[in-house]
């Protein structure tokens, strides 16, 4: 069980503290799948889970994606 200490007035909100277990939840899961996002936001995780499956291969362990080169280089 959690405590959640909620004062909007002093801009502290429940809802931003579940988000924010909730993106760090799904970061040690993936872990434990042994992808490694590129940041702990849900966006990140949820475009290395996307690229894993789409390669078959663990993102950031297996494969990352590469900086795209300047043209002309």
């Amino acid at each position: 069980m959690r405590t959640y200490l909620a004062s909007p007035s002093k801009g502290l909100d429940g809802t931003t503290q579940k988000k924010w277990d909730a993106e760090l939840e799904a970061y040690r899961t993936v872990r434990k799948e042994g992808i490694q996002p590129d940041g702990t936001t849900m966006n990140k995780i949820t475009e290395a889970v996307k690229l894993s499956d789409a390669a078959g291969a663990a993102y950031g362990k297996d494969f990352s994606l590469a900086t795209p080169m300047p043209e002309g280089a």
